[in-house]
């Protein structure tokens, strides 16, 4: 008995046939026959080692995912990237001297911005605009309002947080009261009263908080209330 395959011809009907055949162990095997390969240009013989079409859309199928996932992993990377990035590059081109420029301090240009009152109680009213014209919403935290009246200064503070949205403006009322004798200097100098204001803000932001300083605004006409009764205790107290 042979322990090696060998080729030996077979007898088809009595007679020797050209084609080989493989004996192993005592036992005949016919060869394997494979199908041709579609080409474009036709068929071609293929051999046993050729990976048939469901090999190819295998191998297509597996060579896709590593690419979409190779193209995920840098899409993913790059993104992180950016949300690194952005916020300096955000904080460089906007940095708190031009977000300060960009928020205005005004006073109300209608109706009686600035109210002062010389009664027996006396106090004065500000109306006061903050417009903000940058991209980003700004939250005011808190501000210190100064009056400059008669050689005198009067503070009255905002300590409510108050949101302005991008290209909007907030108007804020404030009150505050006037000693006697500021109010005495202030009727004594109604004709050269020279008021202004100036204002000390901090604003909120999510791209970094900034302060906002206005050292003298100026072309302030107050609206003078009870100069009589003021005028006529000066009068008593001369008399006096």
């Amino acid at each position: 008995m042979y322990s090696q395959p060998f080729s030996v011809f077979a007898l088809h009907n009595g007679h020797r046939s050209a084609r080989p055949e493989t004996l192993t162990g005592c036992i005949w095997t016919p060869p394997q026959t494979v199908k041709p390969t579609p080409t474009r240009t036709g068929l071609v013989p293929s051999t046993r080692c050729a990976p048939s079409g469901a090999a190819y859309r295998a191998l297509g199928i597996i060579f896709h995912r590593e690419f979409m996932s190779l193209i995920a992993f840098a899409t993913n990377g790059l993104l992180r990237a950016l949300g690194w990035a952005a916020p300096t590059l955000l904080r460089r081109k906007f940095c708190k001297t031009v977000l300060a420029e960009l928020i205005d301090f005004d006073i109300l240009p209608r109706h009686e911005a600035l109210r002062i009152d010389l009664g027996p109680t006396s106090t004065f009213n500000l109306i006061v605009v903050v417009t903000n014209r940058s991209p980003f919403t700004v939250e005011l935290d808190r501000a210190k309002i100064e009056l400059l009246c008669a050689g005198h200064q009067l503070e009255c503070y905002i300590i409510e947080r108050r949101t302005i949205q991008p290209s909007a403006k907030q108007e804020f009322y404030l009150r505050g009261h006037i000693p006697n004798e500021v109010a005495n200097a202030i009727h004594a100098h109604l004709n050269c009263h020279q008021t202004g204001i100036s204002a000390t803000m901090e604003f909120n932001c999510s791209v970094q908080n900034f302060p906002k300083r206005t050292p003298h605004l100026s072309g302030v006409r107050p609206e003078f209330v009870n100069i009589e009764w003021r005028s006529k205790c000066a009068s008593n107290i001369n008399a006096a």
